[in-house]
């Protein structure tokens, strides 16, 4: 299973101006990572996309029911995107050059949650 996900990340990565690409849980433990980063930056990347997604919908709790982040794009400094994609389970989580194309990325992260929910689900 390990394999299928790390071979979805590789082709969301292969995406112009993808820097890294991570699969996490909600708690923001690493689930799968794409093969070029490393395992230290990778980890570094699921606690920080965690806590941002979890910071973010403590803070805009409207106490209605059904809404939830579905996608969070944080933009810092420099040259780098932060682009988070919500499932109920996972968080997809990528790293981008700031001049990357966001609606075929978007795109692209919607293609890639729909083909890892099946195998992160069982």
């Amino acid at each position: 299973m390990l394999q299928a996900i790390t071979k979805i990340l590789n082709n969301l990565k292969s995406v112009d101006g993808v820097q890294a690409c991570v699969v996490v849980d909600r708690d923001g433990l690493l689930i799968a990572k794409e093969e070029s980063t490393e395992m230290n930056n990778a980890e570094e990347l699921a606690s920080l996309f965690a806590r941002a997604i979890h910071s973010f919908e403590r803070s805009t709790k409207t106490g209605l029911k059904g809404e939830s982040i579905q996608q969070l794009i944080i933009e810092r400094q420099g040259d780098e995107k932060l682009i988070m994609s919500v499932s109920s389970l996972f968080i997809l989580a990528v790293m981008a050059r700031s001049n990357i194309n966001l609606g075929l990325l978007r795109i692209e992260m919607k293609e890639t949650i729909r083909l890892l929910t099946p195998l992160l689900e069982s």
